[in-house]
């Protein structure tokens, strides 16, 4: 979702929408215990401070995936926390390289479709389990 930063300046803003996987790109690898995304609702509010612009806010990602511990399948939505920070890409050398939430815009517009993706690329759990004692479905040998 591309904002013409000119609308921030006037205050903060919120902002909810819906992307699928194929927005996202590659921020979800390809992962043998995912078997589908369902959804990815997004949650956030942007707001700009001089030249600075905070997105703050949630992501939930819908999906169905196999259990890491049993191998059971389930239904899971996970909500991640987005906390972006962005400056201006005019002023990419003097502060570095992006780097954990922390990027650029470009003059005219912020691509919130981005922190998204960035934050599901970071902040995805390597591991999901059907519950937090799942082990009573692994066979005991």
């Amino acid at each position: 979702m591309l904002v013409p930063v000119r609308i921030l300046s006037s205050g903060s803003r919120q902002f909810d929408f819906s992307l699928t996987a194929e927005q996202i790109g590659e921020a979800l690898p390809d992962r043998p215990d995912l078997i589908e995304v369902r959804s990815i609702k997004a949650d956030l509010s942007a707001d700009m401070i001089r030249r600075t612009i905070t997105v703050r806010g949630t992501v939930d990602v819908e999906v169905v995936a196999l259990c890491s511990r049993c191998g059971a399948e389930l239904h899971r939505t996970i909500t991640l926390p987005v906390r972006y920070t962005l400056l201006p890409a005019s002023l990419a050398g003097e502060y570095g390289d992006e780097d954990e939430g922390f990027g650029y815009y470009n003059e005219d517009q912020v691509d919130l479709t981005e922190c998204v993706a960035q934050t599901i690329a970071l902040d995805f759990p390597g591991l999901i389990y059907c519950e937090p004692s799942c082990g009573s479905n692994v066979e005991k040998t």
